[in-house]
């Protein structure tokens, strides 16, 4: 997967600078790297940290060897870190540990509520995503009652509505 050689890569480049850095992912590539999904992808979303300029730096060298979009690792899905409940990181699950690198995915709840409110804000995947995570119907009830506590959209009625039409979407039939 040319995405997984741009991560190792990725760890090269940081390696040669002698810095050692952990990243936050979420959307697809997570998926695919805790083995949820085998759809491709384009990008690889970090939630966390800000990517900074050393980080940049060296993706986008990653990018030009490989010929990849320069923004393959971006921290665009950040804004949407405030919708996570508190402690998100302490849940988020290590796939990768490199030598200068350490990758993390958020977890499983985690990554649903996210996927559930990119379901809202855009077209695309993430209905496909949300079947093919398997999720309990515990870890759906989780996700859907996060999102109905996010402060801007507790008033909103429409959401609300559309939140429990997921839920019983998504909620295996006996």
């Amino acid at each position: 997967m040319e995405l997984l050689n741009a991560l190792k890569l990725l760890n090269e480049k940081l390696a040669l600078l002698k810095v050692k850095k952990s990243i936050y992912i979420t959307g697809g590539m997570a998926l695919i790297l805790l083995k949820k999904t085998t759809r491709a992808t384009q990008d690889v979303d970090v939630i966390a940290p800000r990517i900074d300029e050393q980080m940049k730096g060296a993706s986008q060298e990653v990018a030009k060897q490989l010929g990849l979009d320069k923004d393959w690792l971006n921290n665009a899905v950040s804004l949407f870190a405030s919708n996570l409940p508190d402690g998100w990181i302490d849940r988020a699950i290590l796939i990768h540990n490199y030598s200068n690198l350490d990758i993390y995915s958020v977890s499983i709840v985690d990554l649903a509520i996210l996927k559930i409110d990119a379901m809202f804000s855009r077209a695309g995947r993430d209905y496909d995503d949300l079947l093919s995570m398997n999720l309990s119907d515990s870890e759906i009830d989780q996700a859907i009652n996060q999102l109905k506590n996010v402060p801007h959209l507790v008033n909103d009625k429409k959401y609300q509505e559309s939140l429990e039409e997921v839920r019983n979407s998504l909620k295996k039939k006996d």
